[in-house]
């Protein structure tokens, strides 16, 4: 696990997923349940991604920097992660990738709202350059997640005064078939 990385609470989770399936998924994945919600945390998630990482025939990532920081958390991972980029291939698709200056947006960020992938820093950097850069257009595509409830009010936050503001597209979710035209 990333050092310092915010994990859900225990609470958190019981009250998206109930207190009931997460005792029996912590019975499984690792024999008990820990008294600590931190160290629960930490144990389910280490026991999940040993469980995947042994399971797995091949690991799928969007970049070289996450290939890399997989494998130095998780050496296992080494020869087994195939790299595929987020930005199609004309090869592929039989289509050119259009230019910049015809397509939608000039940034695109899809996930869901979670502080480890930190929207809320990446709507400030945002709103810098539509500041500095008249015309700047970005969308956001992503829903907040159920085990981080409070950062995703304060991302929705952002997002409409962001969209107030003009330079902000906000779409929950988005058919993979489509995404390409933002």
């Amino acid at each position: 696990l990333e050092s310092g990385a915010r994990l859900p609470r225990a609470a958190d989770a019981g009250r998206a997923f109930g207190v009931d399936a997460l005792r029996a998924v912590s019975r499984a994945l690792l024999g008990t349940i820990p008294a600590d919600e931190q160290h629960w945390a930490e144990s389910l998630y280490r026991a999940y991604y040993d469980l995947s990482i042994k399971s797995s025939g091949a690991i799928l990532t969007v970049s070289e920097a996450s290939r890399l920081n997989l494998e130095r958390h998780f050496p296992e991972t080494i020869g087994k992660i195939e790299v595929l980029p987020l930005v199609a291939d004309p090869a592929l698709t039989g289509q050119p990738v259009p230019l910049m200056t015809d397509r939608a947006n000039d940034v695109l960020h899809v996930s869901k709202f979670e502080p480890r992938k930190n929207q809320l820093r990446l709507l400030d950097a945002w709103s810098s350059v539509a500041a500095a850069r008249p015309g700047f257009r970005a969308s956001i595509v992503g829903t907040p997640s159920t085990l981080f409830a409070d950062y995703g009010v304060d991302v929705q936050h952002r997002i409409k005064h962001a969209e107030a503001s003009g330079w902000l597209k906000h779409l929950t979710a988005i058919d993979d078939n489509l995404l390409g035209d933002l």
